[in-house]
């Protein structure tokens, strides 16, 4: 208007893209990660909105390493739970996960991707220590410290 603003609302219906395979369930929904370690991620996701002509059987869970386009699925055996713990990822590096659900008709088109997250050692500021001496600082870990250490002294 000439005057301002004018509020107006509506409807915005949102669907499913078609199955890849007739009968098959929607995708899942909403992938996110949660405790994240330096090799291990615990990835959560809602069921999908269709279940198509079956009920969902499980889930597959895939993984990628960021910059990759190469998707690895994590498990031989459908995941019954909408929870899944991801093991044997490498340290320091950054994956994305997605979910794809099964029923007797087949299997889903992929969740939208995760967001990126990177496995670190939560705990690895907690075992660095600083040491300061004369000729400067000395940093070590608590994991070093299992053996013989030399600390210059002044």
């Amino acid at each position: 208007t000439q005057t301002g603003y004018k509020e107006h609302s509506g409807y915005v219906f949102v669907r499913d893209a078609r199955a890849a395979e007739a009968g098959a369930p929607g995708s899942p929904l909403d992938v996110e990660c949660h405790d994240v370690n330096k090799d291990y991620v615990f990835i959560t996701w809602k069921p999908p909105s269709a279940d198509g002509r079956s009920p969902v059987i499980g889930y597959f869970i895939d993984r990628c390493e960021v910059g990759s386009d190469k998707w690895i699925q994590c498990n031989e055996v459908p995941e019954k739970l909408c929870k899944f713990p991801i093991v044997g990822l490498s340290e320091n590096r950054t994956y994305q996960f997605r979910v794809r659900a099964v029923n007797a008709a087949g299997t889903s088109r992929p969740s939208r991707i995760s967001e990126p997250v990177t496995t670190t050692d939560p705990t690895a500021g907690e075992r660095i220590i600083n040491i300061q001496t004369d000729k400067g600082k000395v940093v070590i870990t608590k994991d070093e410290l299992e053996g013989n250490i030399r600390i210059p002294l002044p």
